[in-house]
């Protein structure tokens, strides 16, 4: 028996001893559950049917070691065990013990006991929790999951949004899926993960954002977006009719440094490959003694994040050695992304082609 299989065969133990009552009480209980829309999500999104908290305690557990986790310090093997802990918590999500699926005619059947209870849900639908002594009283079952409250569409065509450049301190950020109410029975299913994320200004770099303050919504196809690891960041962000929306994948993690500057250390044409190399890494002293933990990295991750000679290796260290400060950084992004996306710089600020 492997790790993996022994800690789910574990975690599945404590879940069956969860309850009071005896194997000799079980009971099936069959009914019905159905969503209340027709051809949402089709596909897509299934209902479950879920005993006790099951899913919600291998979640929080999920959770639990991903916050573990320092902004801006997990490495590649805490990768790999976190997507080991993903893998466990699909496996749980597919034990037909614990959760089933109706069938096309909405029909679903599961064994419990009358102390457990029963959670139906479905993405996009208001999740329902029955107590099994209850459910049981009634002649038929019938469950009926209403829709959670949705969100218009928003159409711009905005040819001149905003740009806002800054240097910014994470106050929070939540997932924030997107709920797109359906068109003329088409539903709008997002491709992108959305997170509403809120900083605090520390310094404006281009556009003059007025408050100290700023909240804007983040998209990201893989997940959760990786500036939200880290303290300080230097974000683009850009107004559009109205909403101010993260200008997708464009950031800098960026760290204070002796002079009272900030900089990021390391290759600043890392993620820009394509650029004309005009601006260089150069010798600069960071504030309070930076280092990066390298100690669970592979070699391959550490040669490709932290190469010299940028960076001095220790056994478990990563020591900057040069950066490139902030206003650098800008004009990098601004002669390439930026450009690429049709921003004009000018004078008087930027206009979009």
């Amino acid at each position: 028996m492997n790790a993996k299989t022994l800690f789910l065969s574990i975690f599945l133990l404590i879940v069956l001893t969860l309850g009071n009552s005896s194997y000799a009480q079980t009971i099936l209980v069959k009914g019905l559950v159905r969503d209340t829309i027709k051809n949402v999500n089709a596909g897509n999104d299934r209902i479950m049917v879920i005993l006790n908290d099951t899913l919600e305690r291998g979640a929080a557990k999920l959770h639990a070691a991903l916050n573990k986790r320092k902004p801006g310090k997990r490495t590649s093997a805490q990768n790999q065990e976190d997507s080991v802990n993903v893998s466990l918590w699909e496996e749980l999500s597919k034990d037909k013990r614990f959760v089933v699926s109706p069938n096309q005619a909405g029909e679903f059947e599961i064994l419990a006991q009358p102390t457990d209870s029963l959670i139906f849900t479905s993405h996009l639908f208001i999740t329902q929790r029955h107590a099994v002594k209850d459910l049981i009283k009634q002649q038929n079952i019938s469950i009926n999951l209403e829709p959670l409250p949705c969100e218009p569409m928003v159409r711009c065509d905005d040819k001149n949004p905003t740009l806002y450049v800054f240097i910014a301190e994470k106050i929070g950020a939540k997932y924030a899926p997107p709920n797109y109410c359906p068109e003329n029975g088409h539903s709008w299913i997002s491709k992108d993960s959305r997170y509403q994320a809120k900083y605090k200004i520390l310094e404006n770099i281009y556009g003059d954002y007025s408050k100290d303050t700023i909240t804007f919504m983040a998209f990201d196809h893989y997940g959760e977006p990786p500036f939200l690891n880290y303290k300080y960041v230097m974000l683009f962000v850009s107004e559009h009719c109205g909403q101010l929306i993260h200008e997708k994948y464009q950031y800098f993690d960026i760290y204070p440094t002796a002079d009272g500057r900030w900089a990021r250390p390391g290759d600043p044409y890392r993620f820009d490959t394509n650029q004309p190399k005009l601006f260089k890494a150069q010798k600069l002293k960071f504030k309070e003694n930076l280092s990066f933990d390298i100690g669970n990295e592979y070699k391959s991750v550490i040669a490709e994040k932290y190469p010299k000679p940028y960076f001095k290796i220790t056994r478990d260290k990563a020591y900057p050695l040069t950066g490139v400060y902030s206003e650098d950084l800008f004009s990098i992004k601004k002669d390439g992304v930026l450009k690429a996306r049709g921003y004009v710089f000018g004078a008087k600020g930027s206009d979009k082609m």
